[in-house]
């Protein structure tokens, strides 16, 4: 295929990337682009192009993939987004009716909201003592107490 066609092609796919998310198709532009220079320099053979296109567009979308991840994300708690229950672990709060896990009862408050909650170890939890959320299990805080110094 002529130089010209694959300049084309990648000058509109590079061109396209400003419309859409996701830095994908930059990839496929910039390996057209690199045919388009190959094909000047005499790779005329059109199934040689496209597997040149082809093998470049895999090679930059992973390679892109792999620099975002370490480089552009690495600040990130392990690329995960937290929801707002997750980030009540490690919260303390205070009881506001005894927990007791065998009868099913138990409130505390942290951060000025208040959850039904279970001791992490099955033990009695009175009401005003104070506790650490351990982890959640659905609507559940599951707690322990904090102890006094």
């Amino acid at each position: 295929m002529e130089p010209l066609y694959w300049l084309i092609i990648g000058i509109l796919l590079s061109a396209f990337e400003i419309i859409t998310p996701g830095f994908v198709i930059i990839c496929f532009g910039v390996s057209a682009l690199i045919v388009s220079l190959l094909a000047f320099l005499g790779v005329s053979n059109l199934t040689v192009q496209v597997i040149i296109f082809s093998v470049l567009s895999l090679l930059f979308t992973v390679l892109s993939r792999t620099i975002f991840k370490k480089y552009l994300m690495k600040n990130s708690n392990s690329n995960k987004i937290q929801s707002s229950l997750e980030k009540l672990i490690g919260s303390h709060g205070v009881v506001i009716e005894s927990i007791n896990n065998d009868i099913s009862t138990g409130r505390v408050m942290v951060n000025s909201e208040n959850w039904a909650a279970r001791s992490v170890d099955n033990s009695i939890i009175e009401k005003n003592s104070k506790i650490k959320v351990i982890k959640i299990d659905g609507i559940k805080l599951i707690v322990e107490p904090v102890k006094s110094e």
